[in-house]
């Protein structure tokens, strides 16, 4: 009986988002398929945006939305991603401004078709050494973090066309990253001249 009211609906991301709204009180009396906004394709869901729910905890089962391409999760309250986060291969835009991030997962190397990144206005103060696996990334913006260096690794982003970095506690870039990308180094180095630490 239960199921039968999700039968279109793949019943492995149905429960993804049953174990998000039973890790947060504060969702406790949204039906699954009520959740933020969703658009599915195919029974798989394709699109969901959870702006503003307060979320804190996500369950490793986020990994079953395997045919995801957008997830929004920006203005939140997330203080970390699980290690599983970086099985969802699909995904191409993910946005998670404005959340208490003050790290990522390994494994965020691993979302190989990502084009867009937003983690503007979170607690980043570093990045791990597999952000340069990100290498279909055409934007992103780690602005409002409290980094204090960059990757190496981020030379082997060769798609990016607009990067902000603005308003962290960078000193300098990695030389390796001026080298690649003199076009944008010089604006890079403004942005880092004018922030604010």
């Amino acid at each position: 009986m239960f199921w039968s009211k999700y039968s279109n609906y793949n019943k492995y991301n149905i429960r993804v988002l049953e174990e998000i709204i039973d890790l947060n009180v504060n969702l406790t009396k949204i039906e699954p398929l009520n959740l933020g906004i969703q658009k599915w394709v195919d029974g798989n869901l394709n699109f969901l945006r959870l702006s503003e729910y307060q979320i804190r905890f996500l369950p490793e089962s986020i990994e079953d939305l395997f045919g995801i391409k957008t997830l929004i999760l920006s203005k939140n309250e997330l203080k970390r991603l699980p290690e599983s986060f970086g099985n969802l291969s699909s995904l191409t835009y993910l946005n998670l401004n404005a959340n208490h991030l003050s790290e990522l997962p390994e494994s965020i190397g691993n979302l190989s078709s990502l084009i867009y990144l937003n983690l503007y206005n979170n607690k980043l103060i570093e990045l791990p050494e597999s952000f340069g696996n990100l290498t279909y990334l055409e934007n992103l913006d780690l602005g409002s973090n409290k980094l204090k260096k960059l990757p190496e690794s981020m030379v082997n982003l060769d798609k990016l066309k607009n990067i902000d970095i603005s308003y962290n506690m960078l000193s300098d870039l990695p030389e390796s990253f001026e080298d690649s990308y003199s076009q944008i180094s010089d604006s890079l180095l403004k942005q880092i001249e004018g922030s604010q630490f």
